[in-house]
């Protein structure tokens, strides 16, 4: 047999073993039809994901909720990130929750494309895949709603953006630029823009062709989603966001060095679903929980991390310097 041949057959395993074990946590609610349900998700993004779906099902585009504040523009316009259309499939919180939990074998499976073309063996690429979609952060994102679904399509751009800028084809920069777009069109523009930064980070060494295709992905993609960023800017500019937050507010949920541990320790503070019984972190964090649940990855992944640091792997450099950089913007106020 051909190698080629065998390393797509082991992608194609590892592919289905990362996608079944991305989406194993969420097994009970596929079976018995129930619902996630943890704080922004209940009081925030199921009501608005309701208000819109009920409002397509008539042949309506809800563009403003009269139920918050006497009236506010939707925080996600209903033609924003297209997939979200499925939910007319089921307009219920287990039909959101199902969509949204099918995003985390998703990602794991663009994490898996993104290593293999980076020429990573079909072991590595996995164990990386699961890590990405099944660490504390990703996880935690599912509460936020729009950044688990930012995650999922992060890696794809990536790969996308590689592809555009080695070669010289308008199919791979159109490729780019719409995965750019389907990105950025999710709203989570925080881990949007790292994506970016990463994508530029392991991209080929720059030239004038090469900045030329990346100047044309993004504007491409950002002309492909500027009717949902354009709006969501115009009313972010008439809120308090507008006129920029103070510094203590930037830095408000600045991340306490103790609470990096939880890098390592499952639970380090406590079960933050039992604030007045087990949960002891409070003074850690301004509003007494944490913005993100979890950072949990665990002593093996930080050890099979510490190992590729020390090998001469492409761009390990370069994943230092930007796992270093994002250490120091993570703890804020304490750097």
């Amino acid at each position: 047999m051909r190698a080629p041949e065998t390393r797509q057959k082991s992608f194609l395993l590892a592919g289905a073993l990362v996608a079944l074990a991305s989406f194993a946590p969420f097994a009970r609610i596929f079976l018995f039809r129930q619902s996630l349900f943890f704080r922004d998700l209940s009081a925030q993004f199921f009501p608005a994901r309701r208000f819109i779906l009920e409002g397509l099902a008539r042949g309506e585009w809800r563009f403003w909720n009269p139920f918050v504040h006497e009236g506010v523009p939707v925080a996600l316009p209903p033609y924003a990130y297209l997939p979200d259309l499925l939910q007319l499939l089921q307009p219920n919180e287990f039909g959101i929750s199902l969509f949204l939990a099918l995003h985390i074998p998703f990602a794991a499976i663009t994490f898996l494309l993104m290593a293999r073309d980076l020429h990573l063996p079909a072991v590595a690429a996995a164990t990386g895949a699961l890590v990405y979609s099944l660490g504390g952060f990703s996880l935690s994102t599912i509460n936020l709603y729009v950044y688990a679904l930012t995650l999922a399509w992060a890696p794809l751009f990536i790969m996308a953006f590689r592809r555009a800028v080695e070669s010289a084809g308008a199919r791979a920069i159109a490729l780019a630029a719409m995965a750019l777009a389907m990105m950025v069109s999710t709203t989570g523009l925080e881990i949007a823009t790292q994506a970016c930064v990463l994508a530029v980070a392991l991209a080929p060494p720059a030239n004038r062709a090469k900045l030329m295709r990346s100047t044309a992905v993004a504007g491409l993609g950002l002309a492909l989603v500027a009717a949902v960023v354009l709006p969501l800017l115009g009313a972010a500019g008439q809120s308090e966001r507008g006129a920029g937050f103070s510094t203590a507010v930037v830095l408000s949920n600045s991340i306490h060095p103790i609470t990096f541990l939880q890098v390592l320790i499952a639970g380090l503070h406590g079960d933050i679903s039992n604030l007045s019984g087990t949960w002891w972190g409070t003074n850690f964090f301004s509003n007494g929980f944490p913005y993100f649940v979890s950072l949990y990855l665990g002593p093996i992944v930080i050890a099979l991390a510490t190992t590729g640091a020390t090998t001469q792997l492409r761009f390990r450099r370069r994943l230092i310097a930007l796992g270093l950089g994002a250490a120091v913007v993570c703890l804020g106020q304490y750097a």
